[in-house]
Parts: C-alpha cells; sequence; structure tokens
C-alpha cells in the first residue's frame, strides 16, 4: 500500500480511526516529549493498526504475551538439542 492509499483509507475510515491517526501525529509532531508518553503512543498507535486492519487484536497479544507457555514455544524454536556442532 503506497502513501497515497494509506491516506485515502484512513479518511474513508471511521472518526476512531482518524483520532487515533491525529494522536500518532501529535507524538510525532512533539518528538521531544515522545518518552514521557510512549505508553499512550504506543496504545493509540495498536489502535490504530486494528481499525486499519493491518494487525489482528490478538497478534500483538500473542506475541508479546507474559504467559509462560507461549514463552517456551519460543525458547523451543531453537534449543541447543537442535543445534549440530561438528568438532
Amino acid at each position: 500500500m503506497g502513501p497515497r492509499e494509506f491516506d485515502r483509507k484512513i479518511h474513508a475510515e471511521n472518526d476512531e480511526t482518524c483520532y487515533h491517526w491525529s494522536i500518532i501525529c501529535s507524538f510525532v509532531d512533539k518528538s521531544r516529549n515522545i518518552c514521557c508518553n510512549f505508553s499512550r503512543l504506543l496504545y493509540h498507535f495498536h489502535e490504530f493498526l486494528q481499525k486499519m486492519e493491518i494487525l489482528e487484536p490478538s497478534h500483538l497479544r500473542m506475541t508479546l504475551s507474559p504467559n509462560p507457555s507461549n514463552n517456551r514455544a519460543l525458547r523451543d524454536k531453537v534449543t541447543p538439542s537442535r543445534i549440530s556442532t561438528t568438532w
């Protein structure tokens, strides 16, 4: 999706999507204060991605889950037993 299509999609969406996008833009404009409000920025960015159907609601939770079973599944993908070494 190019910048023009992206812009058209934002304006075709509902007011809530435009609201989240305006919040994101205001943070970018005030980048000196971005660290103070980083969690708020992440919230609005996450909401915006969901509204634009770029991010499924459960995707971020699955990826960054504090759930130990999810972490174990990620660890199991690369374990010393799966790495073969030849000496």
